[in-house]
């Protein structure tokens, strides 16, 4: 029995301890996604950060975007959303597992949220296949193979494009996660109401802007005050994120 009772304890502490690595890798990745929130944000004011609407550039006009300014197509494309999410799995990895006692059920279901909603996202994005066409485009002999190629730059625009049907699945889930995990905050109690608070208007504002820009042909520049109000609250939710779960993984 005593044999017993000190592995039980000798497990129970390498799993503290594991969890607590996570808190630590979640609250560092937290982090990491401040400085590509705002990066996107700064290029959306630069004068060759201005890309086309969602819909409303074509594959060819795409392919010359890329021939001359590569990293901001990609960048119009989705690449720095793609370095987000793939911060934000260890983040909701990390509160989830903060959760998984008083509220599991609700944590699970936000983590698998997130982690279907960023893998849909990832697996669709068009910003490398574009950059691998633009490069063949460029290349291209004759008319016909351009031809064939904005074809197919086209069709991966209406597959994945931000903001067109083809990606609002994605995006979808990706912020109704954030909102459940925000919620999740508030029952859990291991996270300040207020960190629950901003992740809950900061997901809501970026919804409305989802729905707004994706269904609405001419959805107007005050839509992206929503875009603009939700992103900047849920960057602030990313930094109190940070800061808590570093403060658990040292407890």
């Amino acid at each position: 029995m005593h044999e017993a009772g000190l592995s039980a304890h000798v497990n129970s502490h390498v799993a503290d301890h594991g969890w607590k690595t996570l808190y630590t890798i979640g609250s560092i990745a937290a982090m990491l996604v401040i400085p590509v929130g705002l990066l996107d944000v700064v290029l959306s004011f630069v004068p060759s950060g201005n890309t086309p609407w969602p819909g409303r550039g074509s594959a060819a006009e795409w392919f010359e975007i890329y021939r001359n300014t590569p990293f901001m197509a990609l960048r119009g494309q989705g690449l720095l959303n793609i370095i987000t999410l793939l911060s934000g799995m260890p983040v909701f990895a990390a509160l989830y597992g903060a959760h998984r006692f008083k509220v599991r059920g609700l944590a699970l279901l936000s983590m698998m949220l997130f982690f279907t909603g960023a893998a849909v996202y990832i697996a669709g994005n068009p910003a490398l296949p574009l950059h691998s066409l633009s490069m063949r485009y460029a290349a291209a002999p004759g008319e016909t193979e351009r031809q064939l190629l904005v074809a197919a730059g086209e069709s991966l625009l209406a597959a994945g494009e931000d903001f067109s049907p083809g990606s609002f699945p994605a995006f979808f889930l990706i912020n109704f996660s954030g909102l459940l995990m925000s919620v999740t905050l508030l029952n859990g109690n291991r996270f300040s109401k207020s960190t629950g608070n901003t992740g809950i208007f900061g997901f809501a504002f970026l919804l409305i802007h989802l729905i707004w820009v994706t269904f609405d042909s001419e959805p107007g520049a005050f839509s992206l005050t929503f875009a603009v109000v939700g992103g900047l609250l849920s960057l602030l939710w990313y930094v109190m994120l940070s800061v808590k779960l570093y403060r658990i993984s040292r407890n």
